[in-house]
């Protein structure tokens, strides 16, 4: 019984520090852009999930950028985290926290998978107006159709599980986990 408690408590750790840095580095993508459009920023928010700037020159390439950028950053560095895991390290925590950081943020493109659809055939809610994705394909659409932000999507969430696949951290999860069955 001692054991699955200090299972229950790692696993829940992992999920909540892979949280606070999917949180940290989705609003750090976004703060990037901004002051590099020379924006000054006045709240930088992990708790509230947010982040705002005033002023900037922001062109239309700018607002594609800080609208995608909240998703690529958790994600490409997601990717190069999976890639230096090492199977050989046999740490519990190790193998839950990497599985955490390395498949949770590929959770997050299924939005960017999902919505372009809708919005190619007319299905957008008013509702959905201020997330990053509404916006991204607001202006990505100008010029090209949403597709192709959602076939980038798939490709990157492709590329994501081909990773964690590939370098064993998908099969160090289920040994974990069976280990506390």
């Amino acid at each position: 019984m001692k054991n699955r408690l200090r299972r229950a408590v790692k696993i829940f750790s992992a999920f909540v520090i892979g949280m606070i840095l999917y949180i940290a580095f989705h609003e750090l993508g976004h703060l990037i852009v901004a002051v590099s459009a020379g924006a000054t920023i006045t709240e930088y928010s992990i708790i509230h999930a947010h982040t705002s700037w005033v002023g900037g020159t922001f062109t239309i390439n700018k607002y594609l950028w800080v609208n995608v950028n909240g998703a690529l950053l958790p994600i490409l560095l997601s990717y190069i985290y999976a890639l230096t895991y090492s199977e050989k390290i046999k740490n519990e925590f190790y193998k839950a926290i990497s599985f955490v950081v390395s498949v949770a943020p590929l959770f997050s493109l299924l939005a960017w998978v999902i919505i372009p659809i809708l919005n190619t055939f007319g299905m957008m809610s008013n509702g959905l107006a201020d997330d990053d994705v509404t916006k991204f394909v607001f202006y990505f659409s100008v010029g090209h159709s949403p597709i192709w932000v959602s076939i980038g999507a798939a490709a990157m969430i492709a590329l994501g599980v081909f990773i964690v696949v590939k370098k064993g951290i998908i099969r160090g999860w289920i040994t974990y986990i069976r280990k506390s069955e």
